[in-house]
């Protein structure tokens, strides 16, 4: 079993009598043999390599409701070892071995709950130890005392529910990534049950929730709060009593209803191509015909020295050899672990690496959606504010969904920390004012409706007054998830978006200090209107089609 102290994995064929068992062969169809061979086969791996026969063969006894290998398995998606990082897979994993009496699992399952109670616990006495340390330093050297800011307002709950404050990012996606994985079924996240959850955002200095029993209060330094009930009837009575409850700004259901910004197969072109044309260093023809590609040297020539990141929110993404060493390690923002790649994700990904070509823009890849069709706005909300704890430079979210005031949230968070982000309209042919697409109505935000390589408007493409500029959208080529230096065509604003944050990433190399509004500002300000596209003229499709070429300046 995995020794979590040594980082790695010990073989439960550990004595002379179990070697000889294993080494009989009339034993070949014991299952212990065969947990016992796999689990030896573990052992050997040096680092947390992919070894496809022993996993298989733990695989194959879990399938059978073999305990030990449950068990087994539930501890190798725990810690990524021979498989992705999967911790509310290996909690399912353990539930089955603890079903089936195994003690191991029983008692990882209680340490589990245990440890949960005491991290709630210490993150109150923390809180509470600060406030005292604060007060003494006040009273002893009042003009030399810091402030120390408060994890956020006072809230009571109720006695049977257990609160937790948090300061940073980080510490609110670890939160969540337990919530799911406690709360979150295959039938919630497929959107046919409810989470039980409320997200709450209040004005003022606290709030009583004490007359709703919930199972736990999570509580930002931002006024924002997670309430998970565990009964539906209870999260309800909650939401319908806190709509008009004094000081709440807003109180919403978290809920799977946001998906990626693609377009159906009917008009989605899958074509795999295994080159491009020689000499060509990018693969969608946006690249150019924005001037992308001449921007792109000009950075790398003449501002390639600081590195400035791209937080990609979307599906995972395959890591690409060829552009290797411009991937930041992605982040699963469900598991806490890593990200699972899927041909949104690495689509997305691909097309911002091929418009800022230059080796000191990165980017980072935040899965939201683990590999399912969904996600919600509490876990895009999460994703943003781990890119505004860690400094990136640009945000891409080719998603949306219905109106969530909590997405808005985040992007104007963003926005406030000086962080543009970049969001796709919507592949409806709607007017986003109808409120079809969130965050894609929201100000704060550049909002890319999709055009055709004829500079015409992108039959699926949404508009309204929300979308400032249009990019290319339809048949592009990028990186496929399938395996690495393999490509696909892809069309929808997902595709478009993308290019307007490589050119929002190339702005910041020229400009450090420019904020969200001025780089909006200064790509609409560098768009061409298309004459041939009458669309145009009703100002529904923004600015245009913007023209990266002009921010490039003699040396």
């Amino acid at each position: 079993m995995y020794d979590k102290k040594l980082k790695k994995w010990i073989s439960d064929c550990n004595t002379d009598e179990l070697r000889q068992k294993c080494l009989n062969p009339a034993n070949a169809n014991d299952k212990e043999v065969q947990f016992l061979k796999s689990s030896d086969l573990l052992s050997k791996i040096k680092t947390k390599q992919v070894a496809a026969e022993a996993v298989a063969g733990m695989d194959k006894l879990a399938k059978e409701n073999y305990p030990p290998a449950l068990y087994g398995m539930g501890q190798m998606f725990y810690y990524g070892w021979g498989v992705h990082t999967d911790r509310k897979k290996a909690v399912e994993l353990y539930k089955k071995a603890a079903d089936k009496g195994y003690e191991p699992a029983k008692q990882i399952l209680a340490e589990m709950k245990k440890a949960k109670k005491a991290k709630i616990i210490s993150a109150v006495v923390s809180v509470l130890a600060v406030a005292g340390i604060a007060a003494a330093l006040i009273f002893f050297w009042p003009e030399k005392a810091p402030p120390v800011p408060p994890a956020s307002g006072i809230i009571k709950v109720n006695e049977k529910t257990s609160l937790s404050k948090v300061e940073a990012g980080s510490e609110f996606a670890n939160e969540m990534s337990d919530i799911i994985l406690e709360y979150d079924d295959e039938e919630v996240i497929s959107g046919n049950k409810s989470t039980n959850r409320l997200i709450v955002k209040y004005d003022g200095t606290s709030l009583d929730l004490s007359e709703f029993e919930a199972d736990l209060v999570i509580a930002n330094s931002k006024n924002t709060l997670i309430i998970q009930f565990s009964d539906k009837e209870k999260a309800d009575d909650c939401y319908n009593k806190l709509q008009n409850a004094p000081g709440v700004i807003f109180v919403e259901r978290d809920e799977y209803n946001v998906s990626s910004n693609y377009i159906s197969e009917e008009y989605c072109t899958l074509e795999p191509v295994e080159s491009t044309e020689p000499g060509s260093d990018y693969y969608s023809w946006g690249v150019p015909d924005m001037g992308l590609d001449q921007l792109s040297d000009y950075v790398s020539e003449y501002y390639g020295d600081k590195e400035l990141v791209v937080g990609v929110i979307d599906f995972g993404a395959l890591v690409h050899s060829e552009n290797s060493h411009r991937y930041i390690e992605g982040y699963n923002v469900v598991t806490g672990g890593k990200v699972v790649p899927a041909q949104h994700g690495t689509h997305v990904v691909g097309t911002v690496l091929d418009g800022a070509d230059c080796d000191n823009i990165k980017v980072w890849n935040l899965d939201v959606f683990n590999g399912y069709e969904g996600t919600s706005s509490l876990l895009c909300y999460s994703a943003i504010e781990l890119c505004i704890e860690n400094n990136v430079d640009v945000i891409n979210m080719s998603l949306g969904g219905p109106c969530e005031r909590m997405l808005h949230e985040g992007i104007k968070e963003a926005y406030d920390a000086g962080i543009p982000v970049v969001v796709a309209a919507g592949n409806e042919t709607a007017d986003i004012a109808d409120g079809l697409a969130c965050p894609a109505d929201i100000p704060q935000a550049i909002t890319v409706g999709a055009y055709d390589i004829n500079h015409e408007i992108a039959d699926f493409s949404n508009y309204g007054a929300a979308v400032d500029v249009c990019a290319p959208g339809v048949k592009i080529c990028s990186y496929s998830h399938e395996k690495d230096g393999k490509l696909v065509f892809l069309q929808g604003t997902s595709m478009a978006s993308p290019h307007i944050a490589a050119m929002a990433a190339l702005l910041r190399a020229i400009y450090p200090d420019i904020t969200p509004t001025d780089i909006k500002n200064y790509i609409k300000n560098s768009c061409r209107t298309f004459t041939n596209e009458a669309a145009y003229a009703t100002n529904n499709y923004g600015a245009g089609a913007p023209d990266a070429t002009i921010f490039i300046e003699e040396k």
